[in-house]
């Protein structure tokens, strides 16, 4: 089981996952960044998000490579 001082927390919350009641204040009270994720996993944002950054990755890569290539 892993101790609960602070040199292990990042480590425990890399394995585990965050709780919502343990989220920081700095994104949103808890309540409502769980409701936000809720939502935007069932309407499909956080999909259309990873397409989004995946092309632009993908372009990057391709004007990079074309870039330096002799």
């Amino acid at each position: 089981m892993l101790g609960a001082g602070p040199s292990t927390r990042p480590l425990a919350v890399a394995t585990t996952g965050v709780q919502w009641r343990d989220l920081p204040t700095l994104y949103a009270q808890w309540k409502t960044a769980h409701e936000r994720h809720r939502r935007w996993s069932a309407d499909g944002t956080w999909e259309l998000l990873l397409q989004r950054v995946q092309a632009e990755a993908e372009a990057d890569a391709s004007v990079t490579s074309t870039a330096t290539s002799p």
